[in-house]
């Protein structure tokens, strides 16, 4: 990973008390359970966080100022850009009913919005 990624991950997880990318290891497992479900799966096959993923998810949080939604967070990137008509189950993902209010009071959208089209 480039530097600027691996001080970011770095930010992140002391930030969260979290080991991002062990926390992303978990997720990565939960998303490939939901895979199972799926008779077609073309579409999800790119579900790893990339470059700008984590660029991505960086300036969201970073501009956000909310602590504790990392899951959330890579809901709105997973359902907005990242996976093509893939549901979160709310079971598996709980903090998936926390991504409303945080589209509708944060700048999430935007932001990725102007990221993705680098």
């Amino acid at each position: 990973m480039d530097e600027i990624v691996n001080q970011y991950i770095k930010e992140i997880s002391s930030e969260e008390n979290i080991n991002l990318v062990d926390f992303l290891s978990e997720y990565y497992k939960k998303l490939e359970r939901c895979f199972r479900e799926y008779e077609n799966i073309y579409g999800l096959e790119d579900y790893k966080m990339n470059y700008i993923d984590f660029i991505i998810l960086y300036h969201v949080w970073k501009s956000s100022n909310l602590r504790g939604y990392i899951e959330s967070y890579l809901i709105i990137m997973y359902s907005y850009y990242k996976l093509d008509d893939f549901s979160f189950p709310t079971k598996k993902f709980k903090s998936g009913l926390k991504c409303i209010p945080i589209i509708q009071n944060t700048n999430t959208i935007p932001i990725i919005n102007s990221l993705i089209r680098i």
